[in-house]
Order: structure tokens, then C-alpha cells, then sequence
């Protein structure tokens, strides 16, 4: 398989760089649809934190970073680069990256552990330290181009659904849901409200 075959059918670069980062680069890989799924998913991971950070930032001014969470940020770049200067272990850097947003969605989640400002002070912090890091391993995580028209069909798909739930016409929004599926795009019910990004 070659990188032009692979990103013909993938359409995305980060999987493939994920799926050999996954192992450390003196040791051997199998390329399988397995791995490279769970490559896929790796990514997907990733790009959801980011979205989610992003609304929750935008939704609540950043206030003041409390020490504890500074103590998280220097902790997270500490083991990242002992993981980098490890004979450079790719395997264990992106388990630090996982680690660090799974610290991220259990602020954007945690209603009541702290105001939310504290939290989007944090959040901020976090998703430009995970993003340097990824940065440093060569993930790009270049956010797919989407057409005005594009967007104007799914704003209105997603205003119809939640008319259609409104209504309690349960199978007509699931219908929408669906169909928008088809077109690549992946709705999401959040605490926040719904919310749509592409496969």
C-alpha cells in the first residue's frame, strides 16, 4: 500500500502517521483494517475534544487558572517529554495526549467541580499544550473544507430534526439524523445542544 493509495481511501494523513506512531519505530507493524481503524478512531477522538473545547471556551470567558490545574498542565508536558526522551516513544507520548483529554472532557463534563470559567481557563491552557505536543509527532489535524451551501443544508437538516423533535415525530428525526450520515456528517445530542461535525 502506498501513502497516495492509503490517503485515496482514508482521505486523512494523521491516521496513517497514528498508526505507526502506535509502536515504537524500531519495531516491526502489521498493517491491518484493525489497526487502522482504531487509527481512525484515534483521530476522531482527538478532533471531538477539540470541537468540544472550542464551544466550551467560547460559550464561558476564560477566568482564572487555579494552581491545581497548573500543576496538571506541567505534569502533562513533563511526561510527554520523558516519554520523547525515552529513545523516542511515540506509543507512550500519544497515551500522554490521551491521558491529557480525558483531564479535558472531565472539565468541559464536570458540572459543579469548579466554575466555569476556572474550567475554560484550563481548557484553554490544555488544548494548546496537547496541540503543541501533537505538534512535535507530526499530527497536523487540518480541519476538513466544507462548501457555504454544504453548511446551509445541514443548519437546516439539524433545525428540521429538532423541530421534528419538538413535535415528538421521534422517527422523522431520526430519519434527518440519518440522512445527514449519508452525507458524511455525524450528529451529536449534547447537555449543550445538538451538535454536527464531519466523519
Amino acid at each position: 500500500v502506498t501513502i497516495s493509495d492509503f490517503l485515496n481511501k482514508y482521505k486523512d494523513a494523521d491516521t496513517l502517521k497514528i498508526f505507526f506512531l502506535s509502536s515504537h519505530y524500531h519495531m516491526p507493524v502489521d498493517f491491518t483494517d484493525e489497526a487502522i481503524e482504531a487509527g481512525k478512531a484515534a483521530v476522531e477522538r482527538l478532533n471531538i475534544f477539540f470541537d468540544a473545547a472550542e464551544d466550551f471556551i467560547a460559550e464561558n470567558k476564560a477566568g482564572v487558572i487555579e494552581s491545581a490545574d497548573k500543576d496538571i498542565l506541567k505534569t502533562v508536558r513533563a511526561e510527554f517529554e520523558k516519554a520523547m526522551d525515552d529513545d523516542f516513544n511515540t506509543a507512550r507520548a500519544l497515551a500522554v495526549l490521551f491521558d491529557a483529554v480525558t483531564k479535558g472532557n472531565s472539565a468541559i463534563n464536570s458540572d459543579g467541580s469548579a466554575p466555569p470559567g476556572q474550567r475554560s481557563a484550563f481548557l484553554k491552557e490544555l488544548t494548546s499544550e496537547v496541540k503543541e505536543m501533537a505538534g512535535v509527532i507530526g499530527l497536523a489535524f487540518i480541519k476538513k473544507d466544507i462548501s457555504g451551501g454544504m453548511k446551509d443544508m445541514i443548519e437546516k437538516k439539524m433545525s428540521a430534526r429538532e423541530e421534528a423533535r419538538k413535535k415528538k415525530d421521534y422517527k422523522l428525526a431520526d430519519d434527518i439524523r440519518k440522512e445527514l450520515e449519508n452525507h458524511g456528517v455525524i450528529m451529536e445530542d449534547t447537555k449543550h445542544g445538538p451538535k454536527w461535525r464531519l466523519k
